[in-house]
């Protein structure tokens, strides 16, 4: 796990603690057909931890890019009080190979989407919404099927010391990769913070270059459960 933020949160910056860690695991047997052709099973988890409460109607959002490489962004948005997170106020969106420009302004809307084969699941779980769980298996005939489930706000989820991730799985190994960039061990990477408002959040802010370290050989067992909910 490297510090790709900062340690403490630089306000002139909007550099919020943030780190990076990569692991290995075996697929496991059920996994969805999309998950096992996308990826070999090595994960990234992206924390950040906000080092100050975030205002009402602002965010933490931070971007982790290798300066020729694809661009990953998780980002909170604060709800109508200051220090809470949003219901459904959690988002994860990655910039394709060279469309992220560091320390200038970058469109939100060139932003896209994790693919379905990287299974995104982000935390804190129940801020946003969540499809139906399955009917359980010894439910009555006549029992009425399970509805989705609305996302809450959270309160204190985004004051001081609280933290906000993202875990998906990787791409497979490759010379080129048209969307989502894969991140290996000693790969140098950098950091960039969102602007915290409407008026800023297009622009971002060099927090701190670090070089990644993480599993070199995969481990067995599934580090995502996958009967739960993908978030894309």
């Amino acid at each position: 796990m490297v510090q790709v933020g900062t340690a403490a949160f630089a306000a002139d910056a909007w550099c919020h603690p943030t780190t990076v860690a990569i692991s290995g695991t075996t697929l496991a047997k059920d996994a969805p057909q999309a998950v096992s052709d996308f990826t070999d099973g090595y994960q990234l988890t992206m924390t950040v931890t906000a080092g100050a409460p975030v205002a009402t109607e602002g965010n933490a959002g931070m971007c982790i890019n290798g300066g020729e490489t694809g661009t990953v962004c998780v980002m909170a948005t604060a709800g109508d009080e200051d220090g809470t997170i949003a219901a459904n106020g959690l988002a994860c969106k990655m910039f394709a190979a060279g469309a992220f420009k560091p320390e200038a302004e970058n469109d939100p809307a060139t932003a896209v989407d994790l693919p379905a084969g990287a299974w995104a699941q982000m935390a804190p779980a129940g801020v946003n919404n969540a499809p139906a769980p399955a009917k359980a298996a010894d439910a009555a005939e006549d029992a009425e099927e399970p509805q989705p489930i609305e996302g809450q706000h959270l309160a204190d989820g985004l004051n001081t010391g609280a933290s906000f991730s993202v875990v998906y799985y990787q791409p497979k190994d490759a010379k080129t990769y048209a969307g989502l960039w894969r991140f290996n061990a000693k790969d140098e990477v950098t950091g960039y913070a969102c602007g915290p408002d409407a008026d800023t959040m297009k622009t971002n802010k060099k927090c701190m270059t670090a070089t990644l370290t993480g599993a070199s050989t995969l481990i067995a067992g599934a580090a995502i459960a996958f009967g739960a909910a993908a978030l894309f």
